[in-house]
This record gives C-alpha cells, sequence and structure tokens, in this order.
C-alpha cells in the first residue's frame, strides 16, 4: 500500500481504486496491516468482458465490442461519458496483446482515445520495459504517425 500511496500521492488516493469495477486492486492482510495488489491486465480480462458484455474465452473483433465504446466519430471527445476510463481500455489491449491476438480492430474501436493510449504506452515501456516492453511494442505502431500516414493513405487509393 506505501509504493502504490507515494506513486499516487496527489494525484488521487488508494481508496478511490478499490470500488472500480471491474477491481484494479486485490485487497489482503500482512501482519495486521493492509494490502493492496494491483492486477495485471489478464487478471482484469474476465471483468472488462462482462462489463462490456462480451462472451468469455472469445476476442471480440469491432463489430463484437458494444457500440457505446469510442469509435469512428469525427472528433471524438476523449472525456466523453461514453468513453471508457483509459485504464480499463488499456489493459483491455495490454491484455489482447499479450496473448498474442489480432489488435488492428482493437486498435481502430478506440481510436477516440488514440493520444492519451499513446501517451501512456509510451511511458509504460520507458518506465518498465521488463514489465511492459513486449505488449508496448506490438501496440505502439498502431499509435506511430508513420502507421497513421499510411492507413489515411490506403484509404484515399481505394477510394
Amino acid at each position: 500500500m506505501d509504493s502504490i500511496s507515494k506513486l499516487t500521492r496527489g494525484i488521487f488516493e488508494v481508496s478511490d481504486l478499490t470500488g472500480h469495477k471491474p477491481p484494479i486492486l486485490r485487497k489482503g492482510r500482512v501482519k495486521g496491516g493492509r494490502t493492496y495488489e494491483v492486477l495485471a491486465p489478464q487478471e482484469r480480462m474476465n471483468g472488462l468482458m462482462d462489463k462490456w458484455m462480451i462472451g468469455k474465452n472469445v476476442i471480440p473483433t469491432a463489430e463484437q465490442l458494444p457500440h457505446d465504446l469510442p469509435h469512428s466519430s469525427n472528433h471524438p471527445s476523449i472525456h466523453s461519458s461514453a468513453a471508457p476510463p483509459l485504464l480499463d481500455v488499456l489493459h483491455f489491449l495490454i491484455a489482447h496483446a499479450e496473448q498474442g491476438e489480432r489488435l488492428d480492430q482493437l486498435v481502430e474501436r478506440f481510436r477516440g482515445q488514440r493520444e492519451p493510449l499513446r501517451a501512456a504506452l509510451e511511458y509504460l515501456q520507458q518506465r518498465d520495459p521488463k514489465r511492459w516492453g513486449k505488449a508496448c511494442e506490438k501496440l505502439l505502431p498502431f499509435y506511430s504517425d508513420a502507421m497513421l500516414a499510411k492507413f489515411f493513405a490506403g484509404g484515399e487509393a481505394k477510394g
């Protein structure tokens, strides 16, 4: 609890994380004190799929994701009430990257949160490359400006 508290001091309280659905933290006790362990993206995957009403053990396509998730509007608001929390989207994408699943349709579905996701992935890759490096390496190319230009060039050539 101390390490989480120190990292988040002034930003939010640890208690703000305990009521999140699906859970972000696992509560425990050690020698009479409270402990919290941050759940890994894989541990939250079933809860996220339940939250978004996606069948268990099914890797969703863009069409299978709920329609209130952000995508395909011209200028989606990152702070829109319809947009899922950034942490949930990040864990969802990372869990799929760690499983070696196809990512292009999932990334497309959350394009309304492109910039915050890119910043979060770059931060994680720099902060702890041993833990997050492989998943970030799989996801970051989808957020590069070169990849975005490639998509726009491909769309214009077809249209």
